[in-house]
Parts: structure tokens; C-alpha cells; sequence
């Protein structure tokens, strides 16, 4: 790849097509056919069949503010373990609020903030996450909110993840 005016193109500047193996394929990652009869997508990395899984939180919920400062677990059912043997990565996150105010939903990983999501007053959100970490097997996800004492309102959850 040349650019106009630019001389010799630089290594950064080159396309990365040709990083192939010797066969045609990503030498570090190869998708494989899915798994029959489920949602589930096998790759290759490093000599290794990988299965992932998709993972959502999904729901309507009322919520009660007390305090910007003082989350509270929005819903019991927004709680889930990664299984011992997988680990997890999140993928997107879109939230809808319903309230006059200014809220943010906060997701803990075993207790501790992960990620903040502040949501606008009757405003919706979507992120789709670039920067992905790796949850470690048997992190306990949760979804907290905080809202300015006394407000009351509805928030629209739909999150997603990958348990490789």
C-alpha cells in the first residue's frame, strides 16, 4: 500500500490480508462449523477447539433512587456465575431509562465495579464494547443501579456476553 506523496509505504500502513498460513487460513484463529442444534460457535486457538456461548440479562425492571452514591442490586435475576470451567467476556450492553433523572447501571464482577453505564433521563443507551476483558471462571456478574434519592422510574436491560 503507497500513499500519495509518501514515499515507500511503511509497515504500519500495510494491509494485513496477507497474514495467512501456508493452507489460506489465520494461523492463530480458525472458525470451525457451529455446534448442531444450538446456539453455540466452535474456532481453533492455538491447536485447541474453543466453544462459545451466548449469554444475555435481558428485562424490564422498576427501581427506587437512593443516592448517586449508593447503588443496589437492581434484580435478583440480574445475577449470574460463570461456571467454574468457562470464562466470560461481555459484548454489548443497551439500557433504556424511563425516570426524569440522570441514573447509572453498574456492573460488579464478584463485588467489584466492572463497568459504569450512565443513562440519561428518559434516555437509552447502547455500547457496543470494543475494549473486551476476560472474566475469570466463577466471577459473580451483577447489575446495579443509582439514581438520585426518591426517584423512581423503569429501566430496560439487554446485556450480552460470550462464555468461552
Amino acid at each position: 500500500m503507497r500513499l500519495a506523496g509518501i514515499g515507500p509505504a511503511h509497515p504500519r500502513l500495510q494491509t494485513t490480508t496477507n497474514r495467512r498460513g501456508p493452507n489460506g487460513t489465520d494461523p492463530l484463529r480458525q472458525w470451525a462449523d457451529p455446534v448442531p442444534g444450538s446456539d453455540r460457535a466452535a474456532f481453533t486457538h492455538g491447536g485447541k477447539d474453543v466453544y462459545t456461548q451466548s449469554r444475555f440479562m435481558q428485562g424490564v425492571y422498576g427501581f427506587e433512587g437512593r443516592g448517586l452514591r449508593h447503588s443496589s442490586l437492581l434484580a435478583a435475576e440480574l445475577s449470574f456465575k460463570l461456571p467454574f470451567h468457562k470464562r466470560g467476556q461481555l459484548t454489548y450492553f443497551r439500557a433504556g431509562n424511563s425516570s426524569d433523572a440522570l441514573i447509572y447501571l453498574l456492573l460488579l464482577g464478584s463485588g467489584q465495579p466492572l463497568r459504569y453505564f450512565p443513562v440519561g433521563a428518559k434516555a437509552s443507551l447502547h455500547v457496543q464494547l470494543a475494549i473486551v476483558e476476560d472474566l475469570a471462571p466463577e466471577t459473580q456478574l451483577e447489575v446495579h443501579v443509582g439514581a438520585p434519592e426518591g426517584v423512581n422510574g423503569t429501566v430496560v436491560i439487554d446485556i450480552g456476553w460470550l462464555e468461552l
